[in-house]
């Protein structure tokens, strides 16, 4: 009998350590810095999802308050959620997710602010959209999330998009939507496969404010195919002091 409960715990051993070496489909990138309230709300809603293919690397840009402790007892509570907190001086954003990109191992990457959650399913009705068109990059509906005014969603945002399109290229993607007035170059706002950061060498440029302008019309302009899914939608937490909501002439210049 000792002889049989050590060969089963071999081979669950095995089971676990083959399924911690195969490459998950989809790594989420979370910069961190000085969002203790938050960054719980957004771990939680990742580890909610039920979605086994999947790594999650946060990144604690030297925030100064509870984040890093937050996110490790996070990790302490979810032990089959697979991730990785990697620790960097204050570098800003930009630096955060590059950091994080050069570790990534999915297939396709998913950039979410510490602040905002994941919908309940949205890795799910992902994975069914990526499985059957496999494009390059995944665009879908933004509502943003008033948390202190009795949970209020608001679904009509400016980056809500009415139905299903595909594009045949990024260069037609964004030629449409900048047509509309209706572009977001905003980074947490689209899916994209992992291998064009190497292949086209795309990074966010460091030291500069809304970086995420550059970064994702050169994402897009490199792109083959892009899909936009309205059934997808990404919770935008509205928060006062976010850089989003501090724009400046300076800034955007």
């Amino acid at each position: 009998m000792e002889i049989a409960r050590g060969i089963i715990l071999e081979m669950e051993n095995e089971m676990v350590a083959k399924k911690m070496n195969a490459c998950p489909k989809i790594s989420i990138v979370i910069p961190m810095y000085n969002v203790e309230k938050y960054i719980g709300d957004c771990l939680e809603s990742i580890a909610r999802q039920g979605y086994e293919s999947l790594e999650v690397i946060c990144v604690d840009d030297g925030s100064t308050d509870g984040s890093l402790a937050v996110a490790e007892e996070l990790q302490k509570q979810h032990p089959t959620l697979d991730l990785k907190i990697l620790q960097q001086s204050n570098k800003r954003q930009a630096a955060a997710r590059n950091a994080a990109f050069d570790v990534a191992r999915g297939e396709y990457i998913i950039m979410l602010d510490s602040d905002d959650v994941l919908f309940d399913g949205f890795l799910i009705t992902l994975d069914k959209y990526i499985y059957t068109s496999e494009p390059d990059i995944v665009a879908y509906n933004v509502v943003n999330w008033y948390p202190n005014n009795k949970q209020q969603f608001d679904k009509n945002t400016t980056y809500s998009h009415p139905a299903y399109r595909s594009f045949e290229s990024g260069k037609a993607f964004l030629d449409y939507f900048v047509k509309l007035k209706h572009w977001g170059p905003t980074g947490m706002f689209y899916i994209f496969k992992r291998t064009m950061l190497n292949e086209y060498g795309l990074r966010f440029m460091e030291g500069v404010y809304h970086e995420d302008d550059l970064f994702i019309a050169q994402l897009c302009y490199c792109a083959k195919a892009v899909v936009v899914v309205p059934e997808l939608e990404y919770c935008y937490r509205m928060r006062e002091g976010s850089t989003m909501h501090n724009q400046t002439i300076g800034n955007v210049m």
